[in-house]
């Protein structure tokens, strides 16, 4: 999965690059437009964001964008078995999660529709992520009770809390299929000092997008 995001988000740069130098672009007029976004990844952690645009110079971008990335935590023994309450039912398995802010900038590569363009971006990322570690084998005890027993796990492990860093590379297709409203997809990386996240996203696009008129001049 890793080396095909790679492979797919340079093909996504040097692709856009491409069209936006073969084609007659339609290009937006306004001086600047701010939209936001709102969606889910396809990847190996369980993945929500939303975030800002604003475009600027016709095809400047600066985007910020808020991630939850959730998963079981990577060192959960293979026989774990879960605490449990007579009042909850087994409790959560451990996870591995991450809050993450990034700042990103990019180019807008438009094509001959205004109803599809291509945005090349990258930045910084910043965040924390929260996660389960130091399991060690246990005794199970159960206590019975009035309505039932409880069970504790057959391991004990600790809480941990680092502090993440790393840049996010996420080109992306955008489809502005109304003035206000749109969908994008794209390749999601992010390279960090706890652990690398690699994916597909998919969004749901709402402000202004685009000019209200396309000129007759700006299309051949």
């Amino acid at each position: 999965m890793k080396k095909l995001s790679i492979i797919l988000t340079v093909l996504f740069i040097v692709i856009s690059g491409a069209i936006s130098n073969i084609y007659a672009q339609y290009d937006d007029n306004e001086e600047s437009f701010l939209y936001y976004e709102l969606g889910t990844g396809f990847e190996k952690f369980n993945n929500w964001h939303i975030g800002f645009n604003k475009k600027f110079n016709s095809n400047d971008l600066i985007s910020g964008v808020f991630n939850y990335h959730i998963r079981l935590t990577p060192q959960l023994p293979g026989d774990f078995i879960p605490e449990y309450s007579t009042w909850i039912g087994n409790l959560p398995i451990p996870r591995q999660s991450f809050a993450l802010f990034s700042m990103m900038y990019g180019k807008v590569f438009y094509t001959p529709s205004r109803f599809i363009r291509f945005v090349a971006r990258s930045g910084f990322v910043v965040g924390r992520c929260d996660q389960s570690v130091d399991f060690k084998p246990a005794e199970i005890i159960v206590t019975g009770g009035f309505l039932g027993g409880d069970r504790t796990s057959n391991y004990t492990f600790k809480e941990q809390i680092l502090t993440v860093t790393g840049i996010v590379i996420n080109p992306t297709i955008e489809m502005p299929l109304l003035r206000g409203l749109g969908l994008n997809i794209g390749v999601y990386g992010n390279i960090n000092n706890v652990a690398s996240i690699y994916g597909l996203d998919a969004s749901i696009l709402i402000g202004q997008l685009r000019d209200r008129k396309v000129k007759s001049d700006e299309m051949q």
